[in-house]
């Protein structure tokens, strides 16, 4: 899991060379590991007011589950809950609300993110 990232200068000419991440993993001590900024990405954009309630059947978004977000797509709705299909998996789950976002697309720094709900 990662813990906290902290964004580190190249030498001498003050642009940016990567991040540093310190992360750990079980109970093992913090390491850190310097990323290029072309291997990392901003979290997406908030979601759109009222966007889950506009999303129809097969709409591709995100689902947030033992601790990371994984690729969904949306199949019924259920009272207070949504049924999501993980094509990768092959595997079925109900989830609230709150832990659904629809999913992005990362064109990389100079295009940002698109949404794949349009």
């Amino acid at each position: 899991m990662v813990v906290a990232v902290k964004v580190v200068a190249a030498p001498g000419d003050g642009s940016l060379g990567g991040l540093l991440v310190e992360w750990s993993a079980d109970d093992a001590p913090m390491q850190n590991e310097l990323v290029a900024v072309d291997r990392t990405r901003p979290v997406p954009p908030p979601a759109p007011a009222g966007w889950l309630a506009a999303a129809p059947a097969g709409a591709l978004l995100d689902l947030y589950y033992d601790g990371a977000w994984w690729e969904v797509s949306l199949v019924a709705r259920h009272g207070d809950k949504f049924a999501v299909r993980s094509a990768l998996y092959g595997t079925e789950r109900r989830a609230a609300a709150n832990a659904l976002r629809p999913r992005f697309s990362w064109g990389g720094w100079e295009e940002g993110w698109t949404s794949l709900l349009d």
